[in-house]
């Protein structure tokens, strides 16, 4: 899907109950509930592997262009889930993160410690650190 977008929109992070992590997604125009505040699920759609976005800035210059290409191992950590009343890392469930927000994808080369594209690979470290937190 080739997409463009005027800003101020932008591409965002979409999350809800349910979602388990974000999406990232753009609201097509003309999608807006009757109080014309709130956009309408019609107009959603899901950034995909292979989809090609313009980013056009206040005065219509390009500010970002690229093909999505998906990364879904880059910045995995395993979650943590309350046992017998401790929050403990679980390994055996993983998901990436962006700035602190659970995704199930990010694009090739972000920096997930910030979300912007990285000048260089992040340092190696453990993803999944066994801790003990008392709740």
């Amino acid at each position: 899907m080739i997409l463009l977008i005027h800003l101020p929109r932008s591409a965002f992070l979409f999350t809800e109950t349910g979602t388990e992590g974000g999406y990232w997604a753009v609201q097509e125009d003309g999608f807006l509930s009757e109080d014309e505040v709130s956009w309408k699920y019609e107009g959603l759609r899901l950034l995909e592997e292979g989809d090609d976005l313009t980013v056009l800035a206040k005065d219509v210059s390009v500010f970002w262009h690229g093909i999505f290409h998906k990364d879904e191992k880059t910045g995995m950590r395993c979650h943590r889930v309350l046992r017998g009343g401790k929050w403990v890392v679980d390994r055996s469930w993983e998901q990436q993160v962006v700035g602190g927000f659970w995704v199930h994808w990010v694009q090739a080369g972000m920096d997930t410690a910030f979300g912007r594209a990285a000048s260089a690979a992040p340092a190696a470290g453990p993803r999944c650190v066994q801790t003990t937190i008392s709740a």
